[in-house]
């Protein structure tokens, strides 16, 4: 038995085609689904946006029925070209060609019922999160600051330029105040698209005394999740993978201003503000046993 990574270049097609596996595990990725489906592999598809996609104007008959007549790579290629290659249209896809769908819960957000009838199972499930490196308290940790995904089809990387230098920009004093006035000396690591931090240190004009104790990197898988368990703290935009990574570690979080409209909200059922009118703890408003810290 082997279990088989592939990042979101791998031709999927001819990686199933030319190998013989049992079963296919896509994350948000219907390249992956689509591949599995024309070569009939079973499969599932894991998605923690569920509640993002704006499919009360995407799933309209025809492109549901579209996407089921998808039976060889090239009628997908056919497909993404007529709708534009659009998120919306495509994660929809994902979802109707697999044979079951894992939806992260969203709270007060969850549209299942709209969508059931065209599924051909779902399961809702807590926070997808990797505890591999959860680690206690760390008082001489760094500080991370998650600018979070940034470059995506709705955010062009001018957008995500001028979101993160307006974010430093405001941080930047109290950065260099934590370093020289914190007992352990705290550091800082800031986090994001490797197109994003690797120009923003030269925008910015990070003097080589601040290096000392600001660094941009851009991290893989694990080197993440290592970085947030070692870290002291969180600051994140409101962006919900980012906040259930650190709520599932233990980490307190401060919040920067939001990069997009999706993050106001976001904040507010964080906080209760717009969900507890009846008197209930921000915290039960988020299943599973993982997230039991506090947070603001």
């Amino acid at each position: 038995d082997r279990v088989i990574k592939l990042d979101k270049d791998s031709d999927f097609n001819s990686v199933c085609t030319a190998e013989s596996y049992d079963y296919v595990v896509s994350v948000m990725n219907p390249d992956a689904t689509v591949a599995a489906h024309v070569n009939r592999v079973k499969n599932c598809y894991v998605d923690s946006l569920f509640w993002f996609w704006d499919w009360a104007n995407y799933q309209c008959p025809e492109q549901v029925e579209a996407i089921r007549r998808v039976d060889c790579i090239g009628a997908w290629s056919e497909f993404k070209k007529s709708t534009r290659n659009s998120p919306h249209s495509l994660q929809l896809a994902g979802h109707l060609l697999s044979e079951k769908s894992y939806i992260q819960h969203y709270p007060g957000d969850l549209r299942d019922g709209s969508f059931a009838s065209e599924f051909s199972g779902y399961e809702v499930v807590g926070p997808i999160v990797d505890t591999t490196f959860r680690k206690p308290t760390c008082k001489d940790g760094k500080l991370v600051v998650s600018l979070c995904g940034q470059v995506n089809p709705m955010v062009s990387i001018n957008d995500a330029l001028q979101y993160g230098s307006l974010v430093i920009g405001l941080l930047r004093k109290g950065l260099e105040g934590l370093y020289n006035e914190s007992d352990t000396r705290c550091s800082t690591i800031i986090i994001g698209n490797s197109a994003v931090t690797s120009r923003l240190e030269a925008l910015l004009e990070i003097s080589d005394i601040e290096k000392k104790y600001i660094e941009f990197a851009h991290l893989g898988h694990d080197k993440y999740y290592q970085c947030i368990g070692d870290s002291v703290a969180v600051v994140c935009p409101p962006s919900i993978t980012t906040m259930y990574d650190a709520f599932a570690y233990e980490k307190p979080v401060l919040f920067i201003p939001e990069q997009h409209d999706g993050h106001y909200p976001n904040y507010c059922r964080i906080s209760g503000t717009e969900l507890n009118h009846d008197g209930q703890k921000s915290s039960s408003i988020f299943p599973g046993e993982q997230l039991t810290t506090s947070y603001p």
